[in-house]
């Protein structure tokens, strides 16, 4: 198996301060936790448009894999991440904060513990996943901060990416794919760091790549904002279904109340989701026939 390196923590410029995060934010006046439609309905409806499969090119290359907070990427990519990696591509992690303010009425001293516990469960995930090795770069933004730091963030992204710009010696040069939270997803920090995302896939010559995560909790295969035309799928091997699965299951803090809380952030609705034979990415148009 291809990976990065054997260390696999780097810190890049710091975002300054934390500032207090803030709740899951909704599309119109809804909430992104609750259920717009089944996993059936969705099932459903992914069967009838039988959506082509990712084409990644013909040569291994290099994907960043932007995560909002920790349990994004595993949920939306990891088997993506797995299978990428075994086809000898370099990957790389950038996340975006420590995902803090998980849990929004939180003190201030288990928002430390849980910054610190959600840094354990991305490295048993990823673990988990069989790519320990992979490199992961902490932007040090404030969850639910995103927003406000999105220049910052784009400018961090063209850092990784261009040559030319200082970047962490562990992290090789070139465009590759850049793969981020889908623009629409509902939650203002998956779409300001797909939009922070967008602007620096453009600036470096990046293939952008989008990913779902609230979008199919809160959505419905019926809304037109909904771009079937743009979805692409990654079939997940057995055993990558397995591993992900695993390595969903180190994220207790989520899938788990968390300390005096009633609810779990990821409910067993929200994590059948991700339990599927294939992972869902929307296609920025051109992106794959550039491969050819």
């Amino acid at each position: 198996m291809t990976t990065l390196a054997t260390t696999a923590l780097v810190d890049l410029p710091s975002a300054g301060p934390h500032q207090r995060g803030t709740t899951l934010a909704s599309p119109g006046d809804g909430d992104i936790t609750l259920s717009g439609a089944s996993e059936e309905t969705w099932r459903t409806a992914l069967d009838r448009a039988d959506p082509p499969p990712m084409q990644w090119g013909c040569r291994p290359g290099r994907a960043i894999v932007i995560a909002p907070h920790p349990d994004d990427e595993i949920l939306a990519t990891g088997g993506a991440m797995l299978q990428l990696v075994r086809r000898g591509f370099s990957v790389v992690v950038l996340a975006v904060t420590d995902g803090e303010a998980a849990q929004p009425h939180a003190s201030a001293g288990s928002r430390r513990s849980l910054s610190a516990v959600r840094a354990c469960e991305r490295k048993a995930a990823l673990g988990a996943l069989g790519l320990a090795d992979v490199t992961v770069a902490r932007a040090c933004i404030p969850d639910g901060g995103v927003v406000a730091h999105e220049r910052l963030l784009t400018e961090m992204l063209v850092q990784l990416f261009e040559p030319r710009h200082r970047r962490p010696s562990r992290v090789p040069p070139g465009p590759g794919w850049c793969i981020a939270p889908w623009r629409q997803d509902g939650h203002p920090d998956h779409e300001a760091a797909g939009r922070a995302a967008a602007a620096a896939a453009a600036h470096c010559g990046s293939r952008l790549l989008e990913y779902p995560v609230w979008a199919w909790q809160w959505l419905r295969p019926d809304d037109p904002r909904f771009p079937w035309p743009n979805l692409r799928v990654e079939h997940l091997s057995r055993s990558t279904r397995s591993a992900k699965q695993r390595a969903i299951a180190a994220f207790a803090s989520q899938i788990e109340p968390w300390e005096s809380a009633r609810e779990p952030i990821l409910s067993p609705a929200m994590l059948q989701r991700f339990s599927r034979p294939f992972e869902g990415f929307l296609v920025q148009e051109g992106a794959q026939e550039r491969l050819r």
